[in-house]
C-alpha cells in the first residue's frame, strides 16, 4: 500500500491544538460553566420506549424527565453491585467510556452509540487524561455484555469499571425526539464510590446529520472533565476536527472485532477499507500499520506510517506516541521504541500500551522492569484477558532474571488461563524445571508435551512447542545437567524424524532438526540438512546463519566464512540486525570473541532484540565466561 494510492487529502492545520486545548470555543459551542446535574424525579425509571419531544412547555418537562430518568438509572446501577466485594482497585483518575445505550427503539442507531463513545474517548485522550483506549474499552464492553446476558453481572457500569480498573465511567443514552431528531444524554459516574457525579445538558440534531452532534457531545464532556480536574479553570476544551464518516467507522469497527482477539490477518482488510473510505482517518492508518507490523510486513507498514505522518496531527497524544513506537520498531531503533511506548503507557493505564512497554523493556534487556510492569496488569481482566502474550513475556523475563520458581508458577497459571495453548505452557514448564535441575519432572513434562502435540491442530503452537525439546536440552547443558540432556536428546530427534511429511518438510522443522543433530554430535547429517535448506531457501537469513554456525563449529571455516561474507553483503532496511547477529556467532566459533561481541552490540543497535534463549543458546557457547560478553548479556534493569 503506497502513500500515493491512499490519495490523502490535505490535512486541516491543527499545530496549535495542544496550546489551545483549554481555550474558549466559539460561542455557538460553548460548554456550560456548571454542568447540569438533573434532580432525580421521584418514581422515575428508565423508559425503554422511544420518547417523543412535544413542542413548548410539555416538551421541556418531558426532556427534564428523560434526563432525570437517566440520572436515576445511573445512580441505581451504581448501588446494585455484584455479590461480594471487588478485588479490583479502581483509580478515580482513570476514565473509561462505555458504549452509549440505544434507547430509540431503532437498531440502526446501535452503531451511533459506539461512534459516540469512541469520539468521546478520543477527546479525553487529546486532553492527556488517563483513559482506556478505545480498543481496550470496546473489548471490555463486549465482555461485560456477555456477562450481563449470562446473568453473571447485574451492573454494567460497575462491571466495566472493574474490567478496566477505571474509577470514572462516562456513559450515555440516545433518544428519539419529534420531527426526526435524536438526543444524547451523558452521565459521569464515580465507580469507586458508586455514586453519580453529574449529568450533562443533552445535545441533539437531525437523525440524518450527526457529525456536529458528536462534536458538540465531545465538547460538553471535555468541559465537564476540565472543571472537575481543575475547579479554578473555567475555560472548557476546544477540540477541532470531525469524526470519521459512518462508513469508515463501520469498517474500523469490523476490524476491531478481530484485532481485540489478536487476529491480525482478518482485521487488516477492514482497516485498509476504513482508510480507503476516509483517507484522513488517522486512527485507521494506525491500526492498519500495527497489524502489518505484527505480521512482519515491514515494507507495507513503513509505507502506511509514511502516509500517516500527513495526518498525524489528527491523532491524540496517546496514538502519536504509539505511532512513534511503531516507527521505531520498523526502523530497528529499540531504545526509541522503549522511550515512546513508555509515554503511551503513562497515558493509558491497564492497556495494550502497558503490555507493549513491558515487551520493549524485555527487548532492551530490562527483564526486571518487564516483570514489574506485567505484574501491575491483571491477566484475567481488561486488555490482558485471553492474551497469551502476557504469560509469554512474563515467563521469559523471569527466566532471564534467574527467578525460575516464579517462572514455573507463572507457566502453570498460564496452563489454567490458556487451555488452547497447552503445548506452549507445557514447554515453558519444562524449561523452568530444566533450569532448576528437576530432571525427573522435566521428562514428565516433555512426555505430556509430546502426547498433546500428537493431537494438536494449531500450527503455530505445534511449531513453537516442538523446538522447545531442543531448547530444554540446551538449558540442561547450560546449567550442568549434561547426562539428562544426553538422555532427552535422542527422544527429541526421534520426534523430528517421525513427523508427518507435511510437517517434516517445513523450513522451521528442518532447521531445528539440523540443530538437534548438531547437539548430538552428528555433524555430517546436520550439514546435509542445512545444505539442502540453503539450496531451497537461499535468501533466508536464519537458515544461512545456522549453516554458517554449524560449519564453524565443525571446523569447516571455509564454508563458515563464505556464508559470513554473504551475510555481510546483505542490504535491506528490514533485517533488524539478524544478519549481524549471525556474523557474531560465526566469529565466536572461529575464536574471535572480541569481534563476536562487537557484532552482537551492533546487531542490537540495528534492531535485534535480546531474548531469553541468548542465555543458553549453543550458538553463543564459546563466549561463556568471556567478560565483555557477560557484560553484554547481564540484565540492565
Amino acid at each position: 500500500l503506497l502513500r500515493e494510492e491512499l490519495e490523502i487529502a490535505p490535512p486541516v492545520e491543527l499545530e496549535e491544538l495542544v496550546e489551545r486545548i483549554r481555550a474558549n470555543p466559539p460561542d455557538h459551542k460553548r460548554v456550560p460553566q456548571t454542568p447540569v446535574v438533573a434532580t432525580p424525579v421521584e418514581g422515575a425509571g428508565v423508559d425503554e420506549q422511544t420518547p417523543s419531544r412535544p413542542d413548548g412547555e410539555s416538551g421541556r418537562k418531558l426532556r427534564l424527565l428523560a434526563i432525570g430518568a437517566l440520572a436515576v438509572f445511573v445512580a441505581a446501577v451504581g448501588a446494585v453491585l455484584l455479590s461480594g466485594s471487588s478485588r479490583v482497585t479502581l483509580d478515580p483518575d482513570h476514565v473509561v467510556v462505555a458504549v452509549f445505550r440505544n434507547a430509540t427503539g431503532d437498531p440502526s442507531f446501535d452503531l451511533l452509540g459506539e461512534r459516540a463513545a469512541h469520539w468521546v474517548t478520543q477527546g479525553v485522550q487529546q486532553a492527556v487524561i488517563p483513559v482506556s483506549p478505545w480498543d481496550v474499552a470496546y473489548k471490555a464492553w463486549a465482555y461485560v455484555q456477555t456477562e450481563m446476558a449470562e446473568g453473571r453481572a447485574r451492573n454494567p457500569v460497575q462491571a466495566l469499571a472493574e474490567e478496566t480498573g477505571a474509577g470514572t465511567v462516562i456513559s450515555g443514552a440516545i433518544y428519539m425526539l419529534e420531527e426526526g431528531r435524536i438526543e444524547i444524554v451523558v452521565s459521569v459516574t464515580d465507580a469507586k464510590r458508586q455514586r453519580l457525579i453529574g449529568t450533562l445538558d443533552p445535545v441533539s440534531s437531525a437523525a440524518d446529520s450527526v457529525t456536529h452532534l458528536l462534536g458538540d457531545l465531545r465538547q460538553r464532556v471535555m468541559g465537564f472533565l476540565a472543571m472537575r480536574s481543575d475547579e479554578q479553570r473555567a475555560a472548557p476544551f476546544n477540540l477541532s476536527g470531525d469524526p470519521p464518516t459512518f462508513e469508515a467507522y463501520s469498517a474500523l469497527r469490523a476490524g476491531m472485532d478481530f484485532f481485540v482477539r489478536g487476529e491480525m490477518a482478518p482485521a487488516q482488510p477492514h482497516f485498509r477499507r476504513a482508510v480507503e473510505l476516509d483517507s484522513t482517518f488517522a486512527e485507521a492508518l494506525f491500526f492498519l500499520a500495527i497489524t502489518q507490523r505484527n505480521m512482519h510486513e515491514y515494507r507495507s507498514a513503513d509505507s502506511v506510517l509514511d502516509a500517516a505522518q500527513r495526518v498525524e496531527h489528527q491523532l491524540t497524544p496517546y496514538y502519536r506516541a504509539h505511532m512513534e513506537y511503531l516507527r521505531a520498531l520498523v526502523d530497528g531503533d529499540l531504545e526509541r521504541t522503549w522511550l515512546s511506548i513508555r509515554r503511551a503507557a503513562d497515558m493509558a493505564p491497564q492497556s495494550r500500551a502497558s503490555f507493549a512497554y513491558a515487551a520493549a523493556c524485555y527487548w532492551t534487556n530490562r527483564p526486571g522492569e518487564t516483570i514489574r510492569e506485567l505484574e501491575s496488569l491483571d491477566p484475567e481482566r481488561g486488555a490482558m484477558r485471553d492474551w497469551v502474550g502476557y504469560s509469554g513475556f512474563l515467563t521469559e523475563a523471569l527466566f532471564m532474571s534467574g527467578e525460575h520458581e516464579r517462572e514455573l508458577e507463572a507457566a502453570r497459571r498460564a496452563r489454567r488461563l490458556y487451555p488452547e495453548n497447552l503445548p506452549w505452557t507445557l514447554a515453558r514448564e519444562a524449561l523452568a524445571l530444566a533450569a532448576m535441575g528437576r530432571v525427573g519432572e522435566v521428562g514428565d513434562a516433555l512426555s505430556e508435551l509430546f502426547s498433546v502435540l500428537d493431537s494438536a491442530v494449531s500450527v503455530p503452537v505445534i511449531k513453537r512447542s516442538r523446538q522447545a525439546a531442543v531448547e530444554v536440552v540446551e538449558v540442561l547443558r547450560r546449567y550442568g545437567h549434561g547426562d539428562a540432556a544426553r538422555e532427552i536428546l535422542p527422544l527429541a530427534i526421534q520426534r523430528f524424524e517421525t513427523r508427518p511429511r507435511n510437517v517434516a518438510n517445513t523450513l522451521h522443522h528442518r532447521r531445528w532438526y539440523g540443530r538437534a543433530l548438531f547437539l548430538a554430535g552428528r555433524y555430517d547429517e546436520a550439514r546435509r540438512v542445512l545444505d539442502a535448506l540453503v539450496e531451497e531457501f537461499p535468501d533466508d537469513v536464519p537458515v544461512r546463519g545456522t549453516r554458517a554456525f554449524i560449519a564453524a563449529a565443525g571446523a569447516d571455516s571455509g564454508q563458515a566464512m563464505q556464508d559470513a561474507r554473504w551475510l555481510e553483503e546483505l542490504d535491506s532496511p528490514y533485517l533488524l540486525g539478524e544478519n549481524t547477529y549471525w556474523r557474531g556467532v560465526v566469529a565466536a566459533w572461529l575464536d574471535d570473541p572480541e569481534s563476536a561481541v562487537t557484532f552482537l552490540l551492533r546487531a542490537h543497535e540495528q534492531g535485534r532484540r535480546y531474548h531469553w534463549h541468548d542465555l543458553v543458546s549453543t550458538e553463543l557457547e564459546p563466549l561463556r565466561e568471556y567478560g565483555p560478553f557477560e557484560e553484554w548479556i547481564r540484565p540492565k534493569g
